[in-house]
């Protein structure tokens, strides 16, 4: 999906070795020789838990590995983002790809674009079979939980079609919004902010 609109090179940062070598992404990687770059991620500790429970939410293993992409390999980019991979970015109005936007960008002398965001919901057709799961440690809640499961001969952009809001420009979005920025404009980058650029680095005077 991402090649179709437009990106053209995937620095792909791998943590599932961390947990199971069984399950690495470098076979899928490999795939792909020239247009994949694949950094092995040793690091454990990303997680999304809520605050009031114990080892709360610390995905220090992803904030560490953006700012090590963008370190190493901004200077060789023009345009970099980071982005999960359950996230898909869809260019609108008379963009049907990332690089003509990219490139009106350029011409406007813009360096960096945030992207609204909104969750998909799964559809009911494309979910496993449901098995209620009654435990505080798993749900974070009294009230029973399950683990959504999508069949393996369902893909991801099929399963998650169902939004709140029809195509077009959202009338809300989420506040954890992406990024696609100027790697030589940006020099640090937080998740979903640009946290120091060229400009905020002047002085009052400069």
């Amino acid at each position: 999906y991402n090649k179709v609109i437009g990106f053209d090179h995937f620095y792909l940062y791998d943590n599932s070795g961390a947990m199971d070598l069984d399950t690495s992404l470098k076979p899928i990687a490999d795939l792909f020789p020239g247009e994949v770059t694949y950094v092995p991620w040793p690091s454990r500790i990303c997680n999304n838990r809520p605050n009031n429970v114990d080892s709360p939410g610390e995905r220090s293993s992803q904030y560490a590995a953006e700012a090590s992409c963008r370190l190493r390999f901004g200077p060789h980019v023009k345009w970099i983002g980071q982005f999960d991979i359950d996230e898909y970015l869809v260019p609108m109005g008379e963009h049907s790809t990332m690089t003509t936007l990219l490139q009106k960008l350029d011409k406007e002398d813009t360096r960096i674009i945030s992207f609204g965001s909104w969750r998909a919901w799964p559809r009911r057709a494309y979910i496993g079979e449901i098995e209620p799961i009654r435990d505080f440690d798993t749900c974070w809640s009294n009230e029973s939980c399950f683990k959504l499961e999508i069949p393996l001969n369902t893909t991801m952009l099929q399963a998650y079609n169902c939004d709140r809001q029809p195509p077009g420009k959202k009338t809300e979005v989420m506040p954890a919004e992406k990024q696609v920025y100027r790697a030589d404009y940006v020099t640090h980058h937080f998740v979903h902010y640009s946290a120091v650029t060229a400009l905020s680095e002047y002085n009052k005077t400069e």
